[in-house]
């Protein structure tokens, strides 16, 4: 354990046979102690945590969760269906996410590098046994890792017969399939990829739609449609194909309105200081007062550590960001 009784090995060590799998376009979620979840997680109620990393052990992009909305309350949902005995196929609800990898760590770190043992969340465990479309891999016991039989790539391409809704419900998602997996476009994030489309094709994307995100092919920048409830999906146009791009981007309203308000509290912090400055010859009674007075920008802003609030800050995911990052 060293000199401060640390693991003298972290969970690449043990779960290398997850990382940089051929073909790559998945994702690994992890559940359990957020002390054993080697990146930044979102909490899932009773001292449980969960997170995404993409195409393996997290990296850099791995940076953060989702907010409350899309792919992230997918997640959520599922597990607690599966925690709760409520399904069987927990692998359909989390195949359109990406996932292809569950893992759970019992310890904080592999076996024989002197890991300590952590809570583990029971229910979700007697429930990860009874799914049939999750296999259980792995050779540490220091970590339950499965395998879900029913993945699809985060870029996948789909059939022409593959219903992909706008809304869809957990029994609609474990009843369907989204076909075999096929990557349709890779990259080495899971918010830009390239590779080469075909007139009519249509392509699942899990990440959390919005309208900003684009398909670049044959000189046309195609606007996504909303899928699987959280997703989104692309048909390539008749006699369009060739190289694409598929990159993120935001909601375009919402940036707006956030640069509003940025550029409005900088400007009432601008008028503060100017304020301030020619009230200082006023002497440090009115310096006082000033400082001093209840709901002022200044006050707002120290309580806030200096930011403005941005509106819809919470909501907004970056993929992964969630993850997906």
């Amino acid at each position: 354990g060293g000199r401060w009784q640390l693991p003298t090995a972290g969970p690449s060590s043990a779960l290398a046979s997850l990382d940089g799998v051929r073909g790559g376009d998945y994702r690994v979620l992890w559940v359990g102690d957020p002390r054993a979840i080697p990146l930044a997680s979102a909490p899932l109620g009773g001292g449980q945590a969960w997170a995404m990393s993409f195409d393996g052990l997290p990296g850099v992009a791995d940076t953060w969760t989702g907010g409350a909305v899309g792919g992230a309350a997918a997640v959520s949902a599922d597990l607690r269906l599966a925690a709760g005995g409520l399904t069987s196929q927990l692998g359909h609800l989390l195949a359109p996410l990406g996932v292809r990898y569950l893992v759970v760590p019992r310890y904080d770190a592999p076996s024989g590098s002197g890991a300590e043992p952590v809570p583990v969340p029971g229910d979700l465990i007697a429930g990860l046994r009874r799914q049939t479309d999750l296999e259980q891999i792995g050779s540490d016991p220091h970590y339950l890792v499965y395998l879900d039989a029913a993945w699809v790539p985060v870029r996948a391409e789909v059939g022409s017969g593959v219903a992909l809704p706008a809304r869809v419900s957990p029994a609609e998602l474990v009843a369907g399939s989204l076909g075999p997996p096929r990557v349709a476009l890779s990259g080495r994030s899971a918010s830009t990829a390239t590779g080469t489309v075909s007139s009519g094709e249509r392509i699942y994307v899990s990440a959390t739609y919005a309208p900003g995100w684009r398909l670049l092919v044959d000189h046309r920048s195609l606007r996504p449609t909303r899928a699987l409830g959280y997703g989104m999906s692309w048909t390539v146009p008749d006699g369009v194909s060739g190289p694409a791009v598929l990159r993120a981007g935001g909601d375009p309203l919402l940036e707006a309105v956030q640069w509003v308000v940025v550029a409005l509290w900088v400007a009432v912090a601008a008028g503060a200081l100017a304020a301030g400055r020619s009230g200082s010859a006023g002497g440090p009674g009115a310096d006082h007062e000033r400082a001093g007075s209840p709901g002022s920008a200044g006050d707002r802003a120290g309580r806030a550590g200096g930011q403005p609030p941005v509106p819809g800050s919470a909501a907004v995911s970056d993929e992964e960001l969630w993850v997906d990052g």
